[in-house]
């Protein structure tokens, strides 16, 4: 069930009826009203725009069409099994509710909030035109132990994949996770339990995927009940946080899961490295003096990995 202030409360009449949309003001702040406030006049009527039996773009979802105003909302909410969940939302300047977008879900570190992980994470600037959301985990922690089927936080994100699908128009074949500490566990567990909703992930100082009680095989390899992702993993051999092991963890699962050769060859950027043979491409950065933090590079390498898809 929606909560009254969600997005789809912000959805307008179609494109594919009207073929023109108005001009963005992103004004949300820390707290505010989830609406943003729109000023200027609508654009005038475009004929060569879609008709109303204009096809909707390849893999584009329901939402497609529908007019949307660009910019950033904050304490947009869903309410699922019983328990309100909210999260923020980022559209760029020029989102069009004609083609499919790329979508990015940015997770925050443990006793943080969606808000504050979208200026650390720092990768609208470099999205090239992608939709970013930011959802908040309830009291700051993800929910990291139970079990796929009975998580709520994964219940979260299937009911806001939905909701962002019918709302906006996203292409279904690109949809990223990115988190860093508690947050990059949860990229990992959600790449391992939803592997058929996410195309790749990348984790910041974090580890994971696992499962207690899990599938694994005789060598100890989880066994995921979902496709293998693309997957990047960045993590400072200076972390002492997380420790540098967690993250080498990450790269063993995704290496066995994308069935990777065990040799690797130089990446960019310097240090990193990626395995030969995978199914799906794992960039393994490992920096040396790095702590607990993004590596400065890394941020750009994140967009990097993402677009190649």
């Amino acid at each position: 069930m929606r909560a009254g202030h969600g997005l789809a409360a912000l959805v307008g009449v179609s494109v594919w009826a009207l073929g023109c949309s108005s001009e963005p003001a992103p004004s949300a702040s820390p707290g505010g009203s989830a609406t943003p406030v729109v000023s200027g006049e609508p654009e005038p009527v475009d004929a060569a725009a879609p008709s109303v039996d204009a096809a909707p773009p390849p893999n584009g979802t329901p939402g497609c069409g529908a007019v949307v105003v660009s910019g950033l909302r904050e304490g947009l909410a869903l309410t699922v099994a019983g328990t309100p969940r909210t999260y923020t939302l980022w559209l760029p300047e020029r989102y069009d509710p004609r083609r499919a977008h790329r979508l990015v879900v940015g997770l925050h570190s443990g006793g943080r909030t969606g808000a504050s992980a979208r200026p650390y994470l720092d990768l609208e600037g470099r999205s090239e035109g992608a939709v970013f959301v930011y959802p908040d985990a309830i009291r700051g922690n993800w929910d990291l132990n139970t079990p796929y089927a009975q998580n709520p936080d994964f219940a979260f994100f299937d009911a806001l994949m939905r909701e962002l699908s019918d709302t906006l128009c996203l292409d279904a074949t690109r949809f990223f996770a990115v988190g860093t500490s508690a947050g990059a566990y949860f990229a990992n567990q959600l790449a391992c339990g939803r592997g058929g909703v996410l195309r790749a992930i990348a984790a910041h100082a974090g580890g994971g995927p696992f499962q207690t009680p899990g599938d694994y095989d005789a060598a100890g390899h989880l066994i995921c009940p979902t496709p293998p992702v693309a997957a990047a993993i960045f993590h400072g051999l200076a972390d002492t946080s997380v420790s540098p092991t967690e993250g080498e963890k990450a790269v063993r699962h995704w290496s066995f899961w994308n069935g990777c050769d065990a040799a690797r060859q130089p990446a960019a950027p310097t240090p990193c490295e990626g395995p030969k043979g995978c199914q799906r491409p794992v960039l393994v950065c490992t920096v040396p003096g790095q702590g607990h933090a993004v590596w400065g590079p890394g941020r750009q390498a994140t967009w990097d990995f993402f677009a190649q898809f």
